[in-house]
């Protein structure tokens, strides 16, 4: 695992609490990855069934969000006038 911090921006103790976030999130990830035939064995087949449904939801409306994000600011660079185009140019926009 790397973990990237601005070593320049931040102090020890808020990098140490970077860290430590990620390994406890490590920890409880690799708990629900051991118990997972147990929480399938609960959940029975319906179960996952609605999970994986559920997941693909999700996971469909973070990629169109992301797509609609990156069309509007792609459009945005693309439509606006020429004038603000040569104008704001110095400032790298």
């Amino acid at each position: 695992m790397i973990v990237l911090t601005d070593n320049h921006l931040f102090a020890i103790p808020t990098q140490m609490g970077t860290v430590l976030i990620a390994l406890v999130i490590l920890g409880v990830t690799y708990v629900l990855m051991r118990q997972a035939p147990r929480i399938l064995g609960r959940l029975g087949q319906p179960g996952a069934e609605l999970m994986v449904r559920a997941m693909g939801m999700i996971l469909a409306a973070l990629s169109v969000e992301l797509i609609q994000g990156g069309l509007a600011s792609l459009f945005y660079s693309l439509l606006r006038p020429a004038c603000f185009r040569s104008a704001f140019s110095f400032f790298g926009g």
